[in-house]
């Protein structure tokens, strides 16, 4: 549970735009770089609603429930430092040509 949302989250949102972007149906922003778009794709893995109800739907025991919600918690906080993290060791976004002159 842990990794499917800090780990398959992201990379499923950086995979879907990527063939977007190649297949030239969208673009990354003016200024936004891969690797800063895939850091705030790591936001996505700060979920719970669907994943507590999944794993509510999924597991009968209590014991279960209680596992597959704290792997939630776990997953939300570590997608959560992970964002942090790479939006902290990327730095601020540069202004547009437009915007600096």
């Amino acid at each position: 549970m842990v990794l499917a949302l800090a780990v398959g989250k992201p990379a499923g949102v950086v995979a879907a735009t990527w063939i977007a972007v190649r297949s030239r149906v969208s673009a990354l922003p003016a200024g936004v770089s891969w690797r800063r778009f895939a850091g705030v794709a790591s936001a996505t893995g700060i979920g719970f609603t669907v994943s507590l109800f999944v794993a509510d739907a999924a597991f009968a025991g209590e014991g279960q429930r209680r596992a597959a919600h704290l792997g939630v918690a776990a997953g939300s906080l570590l997608a959560a430092c992970l964002c942090l993290a790479a939006l902290v060791a990327l730095g601020p976004v540069p202004a547009p040509a437009s915007v600096r002159e």
